[in-house]
């Protein structure tokens, strides 16, 4: 089945010049749409009004089925970061944190990467004494030795039987290239992971 949804932005010629001039410049368009468990394929259509021009984005979302006993959610990578607003929330909250997605896995040499993801369904036995997270850091195909994290952060959610976890990479001590960023889940052999880019400043 194909589901469609249609916004329309208004984009001030100041703002496009920004995007043309910055590669890693991003802009939020407001959108919500509720999954069912399963891989999804997705496609973003962006067509300029004025002369018909189209451009398009794709990839695949894995929303995780939350019925399972200590489900993760996808990894998100970011360096937006807001206070936590309580009227209309457009990233992920974790703490007294929103965090907002961006559209590509692109950071400048120095910028500090928020890695953001929850568990659920949590046993109260690990509400009660949240696991440290165990995040790894591979590049070249080889995992670093002493990753530059230099904040890792755990929220127990009871009502909700979750925990949410930030862990903060500084990448100004990282070389530019490609990198992936796993996350073991505790009492398990399973993980979740998300390769990004770090580019010169």
């Amino acid at each position: 089945p194909v589901t469609e949804q249609a916004i329309q932005v208004g984009m001030k010629a100041e703002e496009l010049e920004k995007v043309h001039a910055d590669p890693v410049a991003m802009f939020q368009f407001p959108g919500r749409m509720l999954l069912s468990p399963g891989k999804y394929e997705w496609k973003v259509v962006v067509r300029d009004e004025r002369d018909g021009t189209v451009g398009s984005y794709q990839s695949v979302i894995d929303v995780p089925d939350l019925t399972a006993v200590v489900s993760p959610s996808s990894l998100l990578l970011t360096n937006q970061r807001i206070p936590k607003r309580k009227d209309e929330v457009t990233g992920v909250t974790a703490g007294a944190h929103e965090y907002v997605q961006q559209p590509v896995n692109v950071f400048r040499r120095g910028q500090m990467v928020f890695a953001v993801y929850d568990l659920y369904r949590v046993p109260q036995e690990l509400l009660a004494s949240p696991p440290g997270p165990r995040v790894f850091l591979m590049f070249g195909g080889k995992p670093l030795p002493q990753p530059p994290f230099r904040k890792y952060d755990v929220t127990p959610l009871a009502e909700q039987q979750s925990l949410s976890y930030v862990a903060v990479l500084d990448t100004s001590e990282l070389e530019p290239g490609d990198y992936s960023l796993i996350v073991a889940l505790p009492n398990s052999g399973n993980g979740i992971s998300r390769t990004f880019t770090v580019i010169a400043q």
